[in-house]
């Protein structure tokens, strides 16, 4: 039993509300401002032992009972307290009063604590705001908010970092956490090569936001710009303020980010933790695409748009129309001959290569589908029916639960030994030899009309040998188409990368006759350039002042095509350790476009 100070705001507060803005004696209605608090057994009979002793007995209170505590104190108003003044109420006993009192102790107890907790907020507030309001900077007013936020929320428990792959039936699921952010990705199967990932945010503005992002939205914006620093943006998913200059770097706090249709503002220190959880995602991403690649021998094929097709060739229809047919008299029920090897059960619009009985080269069972798709145009123009298709291969196995051992030419087909069966056996086969010569590479004679062939490939560049200046004008020929078609794309350069380009040209000048002088002083804005001589000097001091960090496609387009206009001179002479020198300061470029060559084929929205 506590005793309890009377003019205390919050108790009397606490009182008025619990008793219901009510006087205790007359139920009458009780204002604050008219509000008393009233002793039931009155203080002042404290100096009087003989009556406080009789009231205390007829109570059965016990002697040392607290005056000042909420057992014995009630709200009324100033007039009744006036008439009771230092007497105990004449209409019931003190113990009736003391009786209904005690029953609202515990809520009364309550309800102070409510308001001394709301009070105490109330204060924090207004101190928080002041310090708001004092703060006159933007960014450290968003650096206190975010502080605030992090200490109300207290979401450090969903958010400690994590690097980690698990797998969730046929998925593998990455996901990567840090104090900011939260990313989970699904990676690439070898049945299905998209990725799907959530991003979840921690920023106070954003806290609630978690943002969903397809195959395509993933591979063109997100993972564009990949291991480079943010300020300089080539990341395809930061926006910000048009800059003065070209090579000017961005402020990141006046920067925000667009995932999908989603525009997020967040801080600078977000943004660069936010490309950090990116090309973790990615690396994990291209990992798996090397390897999945590695296994089905897919690396030159372009993807289908259904998700476990690549395109091998393209044909006429009516030549597909002829590979059905003889896949329907050839099927394996119908015969014992090594050509008896479809599957045509219920079904004549793709191949299914299957072998049901002894094969002097296959064992039983499926081997490959072979399906024809048309070209968008078809569904734009469907009148052109007898346009070309493209013929794709699909991986049959579930090779992740049954292993990549079974990948070979006697069991399941890999996309080249599909290639290679489709092109060099069934279509001589079927179609005949004089149009498999047309169509595959052999001069074509002009009385025979053909349809179709080899399709455009995927070209990685990395692995391909340099011996020769051929080799060397091909690669460098690859890398000029890339980077023309890049040309808005901006490319954070180390400037000993991009001084060892300035030194190839320097090296292909000193090794050539001839070259077109006028041409390679126009792609690189010289002036007053007559000579080869002249070129060497002016491109000697480029390479040796530049500062530039960053250099657009535009930029690279012109340094590799007057690298090839080097190397299309009949009168150059390249050492081996010339070539190989050329190819070591090229090998930069050639990842990256490697990497930009693998996103792009990739990039799909699949059916």
């Amino acid at each position: 039993m506590n005793k309890v100070n009377k003019s205390d705001q919050i108790i009397r507060l606490a009182m008025l509300e619990v008793y219901k803005y009510k006087c205790f004696y007359t139920h009458e209605p009780l204002v604050y401002s008219d509000m008393e608090i009233d002793h039931i057994i009155p203080i002042s009979l404290r100096d009087n032992k003989k009556k406080f002793n009789k009231i205390i007995e007829e109570c059965g209170l016990q002697s040392n009972f607290e005056l000042d505590s909420l057992y014995n104190l009630v709200p009324t108003n100033r007039h009744i307290n006036r008439e009771k003044s230092d007497e105990v109420s004449s209409e019931n006993p003190p113990r009736y009063y003391l009786d209904k009192a005690r029953k609202n102790v515990s809520t009364i107890e309550k309800k102070i604590e409510q308001l001394r907790k709301k009070r105490n907020f109330d204060m924090h507030l207004a101190m928080l705001k002041s310090g708001l309001n004092e703060t006159k900077d933007e960014n450290d007013r968003e650096s206190l908010l975010e502080t605030i936020y992090s200490i109300i929320s207290d979401e450090s428990e969903d958010f400690y970092k994590k690097d980690e792959m698990y797998s969730n039936n046929k998925e593998q699921i990455y996901k990567k956490y840090t104090v900011r952010m939260k990313l989970e990705a699904i990676m690439p199967r070898y049945d299905n090569p998209e990725t799907q990932c959530i991003i979840y945010f921690r920023e106070h503005k954003v806290s609630n936001c978690k943002v969903i992002l397809d195959n395509k939205t993933i591979l063109t914006q997100l993972f564009q710009g990949l291991f480079t620093e943010p300020k300089y943006g080539s990341r395809r998913f930061i926006e910000y303020k048009r800059l003065k200059k070209e090579h000017d770097v961005i402020n990141l706090n006046e920067a925000s980010i667009r995932l999908g249709n989603n525009k997020i503002k967040l801080s600078s220190e977000d943004i660069e933790s936010l490309c950090e959880v990116v090309d973790n995602y990615a690396s994990k991403y291209i990992k798996f695409i090397y390897k999945i690649e590695d296994v089905l021998k897919t690396h030159q094929y372009h993807l289908s748009k259904r998700k476990n097709n690549y395109k091998l060739i393209s044909l006429s229809y009516d030549y597909w129309r002829k590979l059905l047919e003889f896949s329907s008299m050839y099927d394996a029920d119908k015969g014992k001959s090594q050509w008896h090897m479809f599957d045509n059960r219920n079904n004549s619009t793709y191949l299914k290569i299957y072998t049901n009985k002894k094969h002097p080269k296959y064992n039983k069972g499926f081997h490959a589908f072979f399906y024809a798709e048309h070209s968008e145009n078809i569904v734009r123009y469907p009148k052109l029916t007898s346009s070309e298709v493209f013929i794709t291969w699909e991986c049959l196995e579930d090779l992740e639960n049954e292993g990549d051992s079974i990948i070979n030419e006697r069991n399941t087909w890999n996309a080249e030994i599909a290639y290679d069966w489709f092109v060099n056996k069934l279509i001589p086969k079927v179609l005949g030899r004089e149009i498999w010569k047309n169509l595959f590479g052999v001069k074509r004679k002009s009385n025979i009309e053909v349809f179709g062939g080899n399709i455009d490939r995927v070209h990685y560049l990395d692995k391909r040998q340099v011996h020769t200046i051929k080799d060397l004008y091909d690669i460098v020929s690859r890398l000029q188409l890339h980077y023309l078609s890049h040309f808005t794309f901006k490319y954070p350069i180390d400037r000993d990368i991009l001084k060892g380009l300035y030194n190839s040209i320097l090296r292909c000048l000193s090794k050539v006759a001839k070259v077109n002088v006028n041409y390679i002083a126009y792609k690189l804005q010289l002036e007053e350039c007559n000579s080869i001589t002249d070129l060497i000097y002016s491109i000697t001091q480029i390479s040796n002042e530049t500062e530039v960090t960053v250099i657009t496609g535009k930029g690279l387009d012109a340094i590799f095509s007057i690298i090839l206009e080097s190397l299309e001179s009949k009168k150059i002479s390249l050492t081996t350790e010339d070539i190989h020198y050329l190819r070591e300061n090229l090998d930069y470029f050639i990842k990256l476009h490697d990497r930009e060559t693998l996103l792009e084929k990739y990039a799909l929205d699949f059916e």
